[in-house]
């Protein structure tokens, strides 16, 4: 019993201290040790989130769900890292147009004058042409959704932002009656 508590106290110190590696390694011991411990799993999983590892946090999360699967903290610990881990998946439009995420629209404008000016492929040297164009098509996405402020706020509350790329339309035709239309 004073193993287990001593071991507890380990993970949840260091973890108040800020020193995830140190509270990873702790609890990786009390867990090793004692086998599934429901606090070891969960301070090792916040650990984790701070460190920003995703899928480690989220195993975590899970083991310590099933252990208390009433549990509404390893749930919500389970969704946050789920969410975390769908977000670093995409396009971050804050580096792409080299802004801070705290970046107000004027810096915004700036950045995407800036960046459209050198990367435009016309701009660009003739076997650059292709890396450019793709550059200039994500800058363009990304002032399309930060510069917008209600499109701004669902893509920083995790929500996925579809962008309609510009020339990528296409012609569908539907003929009926002898009549032809196209849209």
């Amino acid at each position: 019993y004073q193993r287990r508590v001593r071991g507890q106290s380990q993970c949840s110190n260091f973890l108040a201290l800020k020193d995830f590696e140190a509270t990873i390694q702790a609890c990786s011991k009390v867990i090793e040790v004692l086998g599934d411990d429901y606090d070891a799993f969960m301070n090792r999983a916040d650990a984790k989130m701070l460190k920003e590892d995703w899928a480690g946090a989220l195993f975590d999360y899970r083991k310590a769900s099933d252990m208390r699967p009433r549990d509404s903290r390893a749930r919500n610990g389970m969704h946050n890292a789920e969410k975390h881990q769908k977000m670093a998946a995409r396009k971050d439009y804050y580096k792409i147009l080299g802004v801070d995420k705290t970046a107000n629209s004027r810096d915004i404008s700036k950045a995407f004058r800036t960046l459209a000016r050198e990367k435009h492929p016309d701009k660009c040297a003739s076997e650059e042409k292709q890396n450019c164009a793709l550059e200039f098509q994500d800058i363009n996405e990304a002032y399309e959704v930060l510069s917008d402020e209600e499109k701004k706020a669902r893509y920083d509350s995790g929500e996925d932002i579809q962008v309609p790329h510009q020339h990528q339309h296409q012609n569908f035709r539907w003929s009926s009656g002898g009549f032809t239309f196209t849209f």
